[in-house]
């Protein structure tokens, strides 16, 4: 770490002495309530993210042919979840 200076602040130096980018952290005690209300009040609710983020995701490490795929397809069907391509 960086030494400190009279202010109590660290100096980031990049390599060739050019000044680094600037870090500020924030710190949360207290209860997990209270904590929240803290970080809430000092950057807003979090965004919800798009439905496509929490859809199910499905996939095997290794396939060992079509049919493995179509049993997947079928049982996915079967539990009347939609199936969507990538992209």
């Amino acid at each position: 770490m960086p030494p400190e200076t009279g202010d109590r602040e660290p100096q980031f130096r990049e390599a060739g002495g050019q000044q680094g980018a600037r870090l500020d952290e924030r710190f949360y005690v207290g209860a997990l309530s209270q904590t929240l209300s803290a970080y809430e009040a000092d950057t807003g609710r979090p965004a919800v993210p798009p439905p496509s983020e929490l859809e199910l995701i499905k996939w095997r490490d290794v396939v060992d042919g079509p049919a493995q795929v179509l049993e997947d397809v079928t049982r996915l069907q079967a539990a009347k979840m939609e199936q969507t391509q990538p992209g």
